[in-house]
């Protein structure tokens, strides 16, 4: 018995592979042809424009006044615009040039004709006769599939469309399908018959993309039982009045042949540029049976064979109106998929009218032989069309050997069938393997012993075989295997199970280990858009859904988010939209990061917030980032009764474009909600023109407006999720995955983001901890201080900020231990450490000090202790800190510590390799550095760079004295130096840094720039030489904050150390850069900037007093609360001395009236100021006794 078994897997295997390497004579529909559409919209095409098969010029005077049918099995590609031609012999330049075409109108334009989008047309022209056109309407959820479309001509009668052997469709106007008054005019122009174009030389201007097979054209007019009898199955070229006939199949070359015998050798087509052969999908086998009814109860179609089987379909729906059954005597073109297949060389399909329609196939197997031999383990195996390459096993089946009947459970839509699995015995898997390996994921791989069906049990390395978690009847290989701790080592097996004779015994275990997973290590993962793809192409995005766009329609919001701009953007790539981003008027928002100006108005490097509700005003709010290829916090508020506002690392920065300045309040009622689902790096449509590169992270969406206090306050820390007024919260942590996690808890479970095309999960460097406190001085960082402490791990205090561009500091806590603790020779018992984020300068110096008083085992060891630092959460190797330590005070500091780094404390026991200290500079120029350190060890590593290199990705130097003279710098430039001590162990100790440092500046910047003489409408702009030669100076300007580049700003050049300033806005805000172009050897220093002045108010000074009252306080007598002020301010007048009637007047700040009236002494005016802009206004009293002015800010919340 064990040898008749051998013998009979033998057998099995060696069918299985011979027929696999064969192409039968039959393999259903075989091949098409395809047209690329490739080319430009013209109207005048070119030799080298379109794709087509030229079918010549006989075949269209036969046609000329004959009785005809054409019919077809076509599937349209994707790329169609206006109304390519699918087949036609006439100029399509107009609908009434003699002969005719049929054409797939995909689109409209005012050129293409009156037939409405999604339609077949028909058009008919006979010469000296009446244009016909006939309509069909083709919808688009079924364009790119295969459809069959039929054409009949009655020169003597009408023209008839069917569709999938329906009639359907109707002449453009009324009663005109009757043509039977021009049955004597000849239909034949001068222009050949194509495929895929008109008959115009080089084709019609609109080129066709899809497929076509089994094209036939009749002399006769075919009934619709001839057309249903005959689409789902190949002609054998005889039938009576069969004019052309072509079947497609042709593997190479550029002819296909015309197969209607009557007609050989005449009517052959010939490629004409990219057209090609590919394999076909089309329905059609060798035989058929048709059913087209209303009524399914009890129907059913059969098909049967000599020695294959019968195959049966019934339990029918009533969800369709037509089916197909069709056989094909021969072995699948692809057995991809398949287990062993013995003789079988028949199979069987359906086409059903949708993918609703539900049906039972049933196989009576019982004259074929060898699947009577295995009845225990043959199954059905399906796929869609035939030019799908992997069939799949069939679970739901049910198979009775004694009966010899199997059957399926309720398939729907088209599918084709094939008997396989032809095994007596079932064999072992081999060669087990995980790869795409996760922190919470892994795809599992496996060579199968002949099954189609597999069970897995996993678990943690070491566990017994049956306790683990069981996977059964996995159908698929690879098997993504989800649900893994991170930097755990798992171990799996895996066995074949096989119909009816049971399964193998198990193979395995294979071990591997998860990645770590660090989505809760700081600021965890970020979502990485890498920016390829193209409009109508995959783009990389994250579709946030319908839900939350909706919620935004009426209500007040804010969107916030942490954002690193990578380095290829082009044009205007959007943040965050759920608009149609072609034009901004359309109803929506749009954020989006313009990194070239190629469309619209918004200048280069400008963060744009574009707000339209629907029916209401289209605002465009831009904002500029100090750095934008460094992580950045951005926020938009949106107050439906007031105004828009845009925030910036926690700072308010007023638009640089006027419509986004205005109050909305005028379209509060008004929607924003459009049709559109909201995406994150990308528009509405998911794949706008160009797309986003970048990193982003914590990205928050409340349904209020946060003010700049409370965007200040979190930005840097966690939410706990259940924030006033948090809608949405994507901390973007999972390790891998499709799934972006919604974590407010208001709306947990909804507004999940869906990964579209892969989307890199990578460790994010956006500076965000678990706690964190913040400063933003209002009267600079004199004397400010920041500390942030712990329970029992110490305080991290910040002062001396040098920068003052800078304008708020961030110190945030992270709980836990570090994602990397590369570098850290012995990090002990902590599991705490912090982070200092520098708001808009990344490089700006301050003094660090680390307070471990309350750190038992930090102050009982504190003799080895170190202060670690890197730059961000993203950074795996940590570098100790040339810090100072105070043994007797328990603190370790720094000063000029370098802006935004992260600080941990360590080292609680002697290390094995003492690191080096001490290192100083000895002596720097222009262009070269010595640097030297105090150490022990004969050998030393060093690595050094431009100021933030990354250290891990550098090379070291060997060095083996204590000192290195870094050569070929550049001037001005600051730089990081770091030193390893190698010891004689073999060990190393750990890195050291940075040390940084600048050197010398051979054309220094000039100093002490201000100005004087400020006017209304002009300044003085002055500064001090720097002592170098120099040739003169340029200066870059413009108003305040509608730039930060100073080399894309207004230039004006000089040869002194002043420069007078004319024809300037009142009481406006000018930024101001200045640079000293000094010898040729050194062009010129970098710019010093900005500084910022602001001009004198239009109105000029009160005339000469009086009187002493005049004098003495006058304008003390005007009182104005609050101010600033947001929705309202009051004014009172004072002086008990004045009488009669006094006006009040409202000015902006560019002199214009805003407001005035008339008031009575001692009168206490409100004045409104909800619909002003923020900005600086100027109230002024007239009196008998003269006049009073104050300035007030307007600045909303």
């Amino acid at each position: 018995m064990k040898i008749r078994s051998i013998c009979q897997s033998l057998l099995a295997l060696t069918l299985l592979f011979c027929f696999a390497g064969q192409k039968a004579q039959a393999q259903g529909s075989v091949r098409a042809v395809y047209f690329p559409g490739t080319g430009v919209l013209t109207p005048t095409p070119v030799a080298t424009t379109n794709s087509y098969v030229d079918l010549g010029t006989a075949l269209k005077d036969s046609l000329a006044t004959t009785n005809f049918t054409i019919e077809l099995w076509v599937k349209m590609g994707s790329t169609n615009s206006v109304n390519p031609v699918i087949i036609g012999d006439k100029d399509w330049a107009s609908g009434s040039n003699t002969g005719f075409v049929l054409s797939y109108y995909a689109s409209t334009d005012a050129s293409s004709g009156t037939a409405a989008a999604n339609t077949l047309r028909f058009n008919f022209k006979p010469a000296s006769g009446t244009r016909v056109d006939y309509d069909i309407v083709f919808p688009a959820s079924i364009a790119q599939r295969w459809n069959h479309i039929a054409v009949t001509v009655n020169r003597t009668g009408s023209i008839i469309g069917y569709l999938n052997g329906v009639a359907t469709g109707h002449a453009y106007v009324v009663g005109a399908e009757n043509i039977s008054a021009d049955s004597a005019k000849t239909l034949a122009g001068t222009l050949p018959v194509r495929l895929g174009t008109d008959g115009k030389p080089f084709g019609y201007r609109a080129p066709f993309n899809g497929t076509m097979d089994e094209v036939r054209i009749w002399k006769s007019v075919r009934t619709p039982q001839q057309l249903r009898d005959n689409m789902c199955h190949k002609l054998t070229g005889t039938e009576a009045n069969l004019l052309a006939y072509y079947k497609m199949d042709e593997a190479t070359g550029t002819t296909i042949s015309n197969n209607a015998t009557a007609t050989t050798g005449s009517f052959n087509g010939t490629f004409v540029n990219a057209t090609s052969h590919i394999g076909s999908g089309a329905p059609v086998g060798d035989t058929s049976v048709n059913l087209y009814t209303s009524t399914w109860a009890g129907q059913s179609l059969q098909l049967a064979t000599a020695n294959k089987g019968i195959f049966t379909i019934d339990s029918i729906s009533n969800a369709g109106s037509y089916l197909h059954l069709y056989q094909i005597n021969a072995v699948p073109d692809s057995t991809s998929g398949l287990t062993p297949y013995s003789n079988n060389n028949v199979y069987f399909g359906t086409f059903a009218s949708g993918d609703t329609f539900t049906y039972y196939p049933k196989y009576n197997y019982g004259n074929f032989t060898n699947a009577v031999t295995y009845s225990n383990s043959i199954g059905f195996f399906t796929r869609q069309f035939n030019a799908d390459a992997l069939w799949s096993s069939k679970t739901n089946l049910y198979n009775n050997g004694t009966t010899t009947q199997m059957r399926l459970d309720s398939i729907k839509g088209s599918r084709q069938f094939f008997l396989a699995n032809f095994i007596s015995t079932c064999n072992v898997p081999s060669a087990l393997g995980a790869i795409n390996i996760q922190a919470t994921t892994a795809q599992l791989t496996w060579t199968s012993g002949g099954s189609a069906l597999w069970n897995i049990q996993y678990g943690t390395t070491g566990f017994v075989l049956g306790s683990g978690t069981m996977v059964a009847a996995v159908n698929t290989n690879p098997y993504a295997l989800g649900g893994l701790q991170g930097n755990t080592t798992y171990q799996y097996y895996v066995q074949d199970t096989c119909t009816g004779i049971g399964a193998s015994t198990w193979a395995g275990p294979y071990t591997f280990t998860t990645l770590p997973d660090y989505s809760n290590a700081g600021s965890g993962y970020a979502l990485h858009f890498n920016g390829t793809g193209v409009q109508n192409s995959t783009v990389q995005a994250v579709n946030l859904g319908s839900v939350l766009r909706d919620s935004l329609a009426k209500t007040d919001f804010t969107i916030e988010m942490w954002v690193k701009v990578g380095a290829t953007n082009t044009g205007n790539p959007p943040l965050i939209a759920d608009k149609d981003y072609v034009s901004g008027a359309n109803t929506g928002i749009c954020w989006t990061y313009t990194a070239s100006v190629l469309w619209g108005d918004a200048a280069k490097h400008v963060f744009r917030f574009n707000f339209k509700p629907n029916g209401g005003t289209r605002r465009d709010y831009d904002m500029i980032a100090a750095n934008e290829f460094t992580w950045n916090h951005l926020a938009i508020t949106v107050d439906r009764k007031g105004f828009i506002k845009g925030y910036i690392n926690g700072v308010y920065k007023p638009s640089t474009y006027a419509s986004g300045a205005g109050s909305v309040a005028a379209d509060s009622s008004k929607t924003l909600a459009g049709t559109m689902p909201l995406y994150l790096g990308t528009d509405g449509t998911g794949n706008y023109r160009v797309p986003f590169n970048g990193d982003m992270d914590e990205v928050r969406i409340f349904k209020r407006v946060l003010s700049e206090t409370e965007i200040r306050e979190s930005m840097c820390h966690k939410l706990q999720g259940n924030d006033s007024g948090l809608v949405a919260y994507y901390r973007m942590d999972q390790p891998a995955g499709p799934t972006v996690i919604n974590n407010a808890i208001a709306t947990a479970g909804l507004m999940n983001g869906t990964d579209i095309d892969n989307i890199a999960h990578v460790i994010s460097a956006a500076p965000v901890g678990d706690t964190s406190v913040t400063v933003y001085p209002v009267n600079g960082w004199n004397g400010v201080s920041l500390s942030l402490n712990s329970s029992d791990r110490g305080m991290v205090t910040v002062d001396s900020i040098v920068d003052a561009a800078v304008p708020g500091i961030h110190i945030y806590a992270i709980n836990g231990t570090p994602n990397f603790a590369n570098g850290i020779s012995d990090i002990g018992s902590t599991n705490k450490y912090f982070g200092v984020f520098t708001s808009d300068n990344a490089s700006a110096t301050y003094h660090v000090k680390y307070d471990y008083s309350n750190y038992t085992n930090a102050t009982t060891s504190n003799a080895n202790l170190h202060l670690y630092n890197r730059p961000n959460n993203a950074i795996n190797i940590w570098t100790q800190l040339p810090a100072v330590q105070n043994i007797t005070n328990n603190t370790i500091e720094k000063n000029a510590a370098l802006g935004v780094r992260q600080y941990l404390l360590a080292d609680f026991s002697p290390a094995g390799c003492l690191p080096p200290s001490n290192i100083s500079l000895n002596g720097f120029d222009t262009t070269s550095a010595t640097v030297t350190w105090t150490s022990t060890a004969s050998t030393h590593a060093t690595k050094y760079g431009p100021a933030g290199f990354n250290l891990q990705d550098s090379t070291a130097a060997t060095i083996t004295v204590n000192t290195q003279t870094l050569s070929g710098l550049q001037p001005a430039t600051s730089y990081d130096f770091y030193v390893q001590d190698s010891c004689s162990n073999g060990n190393g100790s750990a890195w050291v840094g940075p040390y940084s440092f600048t050197t010398v500046d051979a054309c220094p910047a000039p100093v002490n720039i201000h100005a004087d003489s400020i006017t209304p409408s002009s300044l003085v702009l002055k500064w001090t030489d720097n002592g170098s030669v120099t040739t003169g100076y340029q200066i870059a300007w413009g108003i305040s904050q509608t730039f930060t580049d100073p080399t894309i700003a207004i230039t004006q050049n000089t040869t002194e150390p002043r420069y007078a300033f004319t024809g300037l806005q009142p009481v406006t805000a000018y930024d101001f850069y200045v640079k000293t172009n000094c010898n040729a050897s050194t062009p010129n220093s970098g710019w010093e900037g900005p500084y910022t002045f602001t001009t004198d108010s239009v109105h000029t000074p009160p005339p000469p007093p009086t009187s002493i009252s005049q004098v003495s306080g006058a304008d003390s007598k005007l009182r104005i609360y609050p101010n600033p002020t947001d929705g309202k301010v009051n004014i009172e007048l004072l002086d008990n001395n004045a009488a009669g009637v006094y006006k009040l007047t409202l000015y902006n700040n560019l002199g214009m009236v805003i407001f005035d009236k008339s008031v009575t002494k001692e009168v206490k005016v409100e004045l409104k100021t909800q619909e002003l802009s923020d900005g600086i206004y100027h109230i002024e009293f007239n009196t008998r006794n003269g006049r009073m002015h104050k300035a007030i800010v307007v600045r909303h919340k």
